[in-house]
């Protein structure tokens, strides 16, 4: 009976009614045509009659509109081979339209549940439709990221990472036709085991990125062998923003001739400085600012500070156009360390720069009850440094604490009373701490 009134109703209406039915069967016809024929099925032959599930395929109907694809699809993580065969059969294949959607990837291998696999294990490496569904996406791709969540054991033991030289040759050509495609924009690769330094930035050769991050690499083998480049100078990448992990090969080669990116265009830096950093290679890598020039307005160093321990200061002298510049750091001591290693840096600063901003963030780490918390927190150095002449630019300084293990009630009070010169001065002081 439902379907016969229904048609009666249908077949009495009047001729502007049934116009209008018609527009809206044909809208939703449209809109039927260009969703998965999965979802079409279901709807037909299951859910004809359950109207949440129908009230779901029509927001699935609208996100499937041209207006609303470029959202829905403009960036994609694939985390397993499983999701990435579902894009590339039932999305990128049956709907080619939706590829040049794309403009963000991310490629993620996480850390198994048993971290303890064979370094092939990858779904990165063993993924028969990774690089057909790169090379869809490539053309139109802004960003492309590939981390790889694996273990570095002794002796170049790894387990569980996306290898290099063990890939295929269609995946390998998939990734370096990405990286190379003419929208490029940023590149982030992490937790790859390649190599060397040179032969990392060598995938990178003709390509137009402007943010390159490299946060974690491992070598295949002990050393960094350095050679002639291969490509003319011209292909070399000209990043404007670069995410680096310090270590003492990495150094010496972006200070060698045979470097494969341009780092002179560089203004955004990011240093990550791991606990194994020899201290004898703190003043090679000074001189990569020397190597830059002047092109460096924003400078973020991330590290680890242990007990009682004051490293080598990153000489700023010749960062004269910085502007912006941030500590991101654990520490692992309960004396004023820290602190004067901050002050020191920042004295390094030349006469004439135009520094604006600092941002201190740190991880405070303590081991019992300390007594007297301004021990610990004295900040009169890192109040004097910041209200020098020199620093006539600086509008404002922000200092976020995470203060673990037991600390005395009074460290709020303390953290709004620090750095009493500088508010003076009318710099904007914003402090902020939060016991863990």
């Amino acid at each position: 009976m439902g379907p016969c009134r229904s048609w009666n109703r249908i077949t009495m209406a009047s001729e502007a009614d049934r116009s209008k039915q018609s527009q809206v069967i044909d809208h939703h016809q449209c809109m039927a045509a260009n969703l998965p024929q999965e979802l079409i099925d279901a709807i037909v032959d299951y859910i004809w009659d359950d109207k949440p599930s129908l009230s779901c395929c029509a927001a699935v109907c609208r996100a499937f509109r041209a207006r609303s694809r470029s959202l829905l699809f403009s960036s994609i993580v694939l985390s397993d081979a499983a999701t990435c065969r579902r894009l590339h059969d039932n999305i990128l294949t049956a709907i080619p339209d939706v590829a040049s959607l794309v403009h963000r990837l991310e490629i993620v291998d996480p850390i198994p549940k048993d971290p303890r696999h064979h370094l092939d294990d990858t779904w990165i490496a063993s993924s028969e439709w990774l690089p057909a569904t790169i090379q869809l996406l490539a053309p139109h791709l802004r960003h492309i990221a590939l981390t790889s969540e694996g273990y570095h054991y002794q002796n170049h033991d790894f387990t569980h990472v996306f290898h290099w030289r063990k890939a295929s040759a269609e995946l390998k050509g998939a990734l370096l036709g990405a990286f190379s495609s003419k929208d490029m924009v940023s590149v982030e690769l992490s937790g790859i085991v390649i190599d060397s330094c040179q032969g990392l930035f060598e995938l990178l050769v003709g390509s137009s990125v402007k943010t390159l991050a490299l946060p974690l690499f491992w070598h295949a083998i002990p050393g960094c062998v350095t050679r002639p480049p291969i490509l003319p100078p011209h292909s070399r990448p000209q990043p404007q923003s670069l995410s680096v992990r310090l270590s003492d090969c990495l150094v010496n080669y972006m200070l060698s001739p045979y470097v494969a990116i341009d780092i002179c265009h560089v203004r955004d830096l990011t240093l990550k400085v791991p606990g194994n950093f020899s201290p004898e290679i703190r003043p090679a890598a000074t001189k990569l600012f020397l190597t830059m020039g002047n092109t460096v307005e924003k400078l973020v160093v991330e590290e680890n500070i242990y007990f009682g321990y004051i490293p080598e200061v990153f000489q700023l002298t010749h960062c004269q156009n910085l502007k912006v510049v941030q500590f991101i750091t654990t520490v692992y001591t309960m004396d004023n360390s820290y602190w004067t290693y901050l002050s020191r840096m920042l004295e390094t600063i030349a006469p004439d720069n135009h520094m604006e901003e600092v941002l201190i963030k740190a991880d405070l780490y303590s081991t019992g009850n300390l007594g007297n918390v301004s021990e610990w927190l004295d900040w009169g150095d890192l109040d004097e440094i910041l209200t020098q002449p020199r620093m006539s630019y600086l509008k404002s300084v922000r200092i976020e604490l995470s203060i673990w293990g037991q600390v005395n009630n009074h460290v709020d009070d303390w953290v709004r009373k620090g750095l009493p010169a500088l508010q003076k001065n009318g710099v904007h002081v914003k402090m902020q701490s939060l016991s863990r």
